[in-house]
């Protein structure tokens, strides 16, 4: 029987005691006692469900925790490799092996010098900032590769990225 019939067949017996007086026979008393129980027990039980699946809760938040942690370790491992191995080879250099391969692609990337005046930048060039006042990369970038003029304080740079399939 589930919970909630317990409760309206507890209901429904309350109701007959309050028919008959008020009073309470042998019978009604059994029923009244094995149905407490049983309410008892369900209760207890959905109780002891509900601290199981907090407890579990807690354990998978903890074990997210522990394996967003090795996740970090392992993305720190893998750019250091990757580094490890684009130092290693001459720029360029391409290796095909049965198992992996070793292939360039270039790429253009705008480099801020530390010693850039962020306000002066952008009141010379206000589309290459942000509201923060940073440089926007991506419009300097495109700004230097329509004009081919670069703003002072910036580095521009052409670079071979590493590709390990």
């Amino acid at each position: 029987m589930k919970l909630y019939e317990i409760n309206i067949e507890l209901e429904n017996l309350l109701d007959e005691v309050q028919e008959n007086g008020g009073e309470i026979s042998a019978d009604l008393e059994k029923k009244l006692d094995a149905l407490e129980l049983q309410r008892s027990v369900k209760i207890a039980n959905v109780c002891l469900f509900f601290k199981n699946l907090v407890s579990f809760q807690s354990a998978v938040s903890d074990e997210i925790k522990n394996l967003t942690q090795k996740k970090k370790v392992i993305d720190n491992k893998i750019d250091f490799l990757k580094e490890y191995i684009s130092r290693n080879l001459r720029e360029g250099e391409k290796i095909n092996e049965a198992n992996f391969s070793i292939s360039w692609r270039k790429s253009d990337a705008v480099e801020v010098t530390p010693f850039i005046n962020l306000e002066e930048f952008a009141k010379q060039y206000p589309d290459f900032v942000t509201h923060k006042i940073e440089v926007a990369k991506t419009k300097v970038k495109d700004y230097i590769k329509s004009t081919g003029v670069i703003p002072d304080g910036i580095e521009y740079k052409e670079k071979n990225n590493i590709i390990i399939k």
